[in-house]
């Protein structure tokens, strides 16, 4: 299966379709949360229920949470964008480099972090219609998600840009 979607997905016209897809539904969220940019993160990573609750009653009081609310309308596709950008980053390199199928598994990385994403997002959306859902145990699930899409993406990219840029290729006539 994996190799079938590495042979799907390596065309570095894929990667460059989706990527400029990601990059203008990237722009479009900043646009929409820039009053609220700075505060992002650290509500979506945080494990404390207090915070979440209090980060979004402010927002809720100073007006910003129909902002944070309206970005879940581009913020619920974001996720496919990328996630076909970096599987087809990684199938590009890997093949490009002849990276053995073993390592094919790297594929599932931006998938899984995909929909780390789409919780976190149902998560949030939950909290924003039923505060009382805010609870240690929702916010764990929903930040540990998070933490976890941030760890596969970035690592991802990481890992597409050092096969790319820092593994030589191999040698055609080298045993």
């Amino acid at each position: 299966m994996l190799k079938k979607l590495r042979e799907a997905l390596k065309s570095g016209r894929i990667v460059l379709i989706f990527g400029i897809i990601y990059g203008i539904s990237q722009v479009i969220i900043g646009i929409i949360l820039f009053p609220v940019l700075t505060e992002i993160g650290a509500l979506q990573t945080s494990f404390s229920p207090e915070f979440v609750r209090d980060t979004l009653e402010a927002w809720r009081q100073s007006g910003e949470l129909a902002r944070y609310q309206q970005h879940f309308l581009v913020d619920f596709i974001h996720p496919v964008w990328y996630t076909i950008a970096l599987t087809a980053g990684l199938a590009n390199v890997f093949t490009m480099r002849s990276i053995p199928d073993r390592w094919n598994f790297f594929l599932l990385f931006p998938v899984i972090g995909g929909i780390c994403d789409l919780i976190e997002n149902i998560s949030h959306q939950n909290f924003i219609g039923n505060p009382d859902s805010i609870t240690g145990a929702a916010v764990a699930i929903s930040a540990a998600a998070a933490w976890i899409k941030w760890i596969l993406l970035i690592g991802s990219l990481i890992t597409v840009l050092i096969v790319r840029y820092a593994m030589k290729p191999k040698d055609s006539t080298s045993p």
